[in-house]
């Protein structure tokens, strides 16, 4: 607690200090040329409307260091005050702390962006196979989904590596009703 005190003294004269930083600077607080230009490749296409697992998608060939970001890691780095040099600590900002990557403007129109494709997703329900049905390709866990259609809700499962970062082969697509019947059909025997 002293040793973060100190540094945002440090920081508030204008200081170099040493800290923990974002994938795109260095301990130093300068920015990470290829890194940070994977951000702003990120940022740019996330400003076009682009979601940000089709952003990973694209961008993992072009910036390897991308391959292994979850998709909620990009929304956070798009609300970070560090992107404009600016240090948030325990609520504290102290400006103009690391070398900025993007314009004040430009961080503002990304926080709309964000700030407006905002969906407050409602409480998980809960299904009787969730946890069992795992993905032959990549020994992960199916994620199930719900989609209004006619009125009507659907509830399916997909491969959670598919849909979060489309680095699984396994694109099926499984009705809840079919796997349920499948559960039914083999529950007794396992």
């Amino acid at each position: 607690s002293a040793s973060y005190d100190s540094k945002r003294r440090l920081a508030r004269q204008g200081g170099d200090i040493k800290i923990s930083t974002p994938f795109w600077l260095t301990s130093s607080g300068k920015l990470i040329p290829d890194k940070a230009n994977a951000v702003n490749d990120c940022i740019n296409l996330y400003l076009k409307g682009q979601g940000s697992r089709s952003i990973l998608i694209k961008l993992k060939g072009k910036h390897p260091d991308l391959a292994d970001v979850h998709p909620t890691t990009l929304k956070r780095w798009f609300t970070n005050r560090a992107l404009i040099g600016d240090w948030s600590n325990k609520g504290d900002v102290i400006k103009e702390v690391f070398e900025p990557l993007i314009d004040v403007d430009k961080f503002y129109e990304l926080q709309d962006a964000v700030k407006s494709r905002y969906r407050r997703m409602s409480s998980p329900t809960t299904y009787i196979t969730s946890g069992i049905l795992i993905c032959a390709r990549c020994n992960k866990s199916y994620r199930y989904r719900t989609k209004k259609h006619k009125g009507n809700t659907i509830v399916y499962t997909n491969c959670s590596t598919y849909l979060q970062r489309g680095t699984c082969s396994n694109n099926k697509t499984f009705p809840y009703p079919v796997v349920l019947e499948v559960f039914n059909m083999v529950y007794e025997q396992a």
